[in-house]
């Protein structure tokens, strides 16, 4: 099966960009990432660089799933 690798940025102390509601990038990146885990996931195993608000770094995300 196929992987695909989703990278929602942001997350834990930067919020990226800030809109004039207050709405933060990594809030909608995070969404908009996980709509697209829902719709990809009947013809790939979809893996998020971040599930929740937390910082990752995307490098050591990407070895720890090269072997799942």
């Amino acid at each position: 099966m196929r992987k695909i690798v989703i990278d929602p940025g942001h997350g834990g102390i930067d919020p990226g960009a800030v809109g004039p509601t207050g709405v933060k990038e990594k809030d909608v990146a995070l969404a908009v990432a996980e709509y697209l885990r829902q719709e990809l996931s009947p013809i790939a195993r979809i893996y998020l660089t971040r599930e929740g608000d937390e910082h990752r770094e995307f490098v050591a995300y990407l070895r720890g799933i090269e072997t799942a």
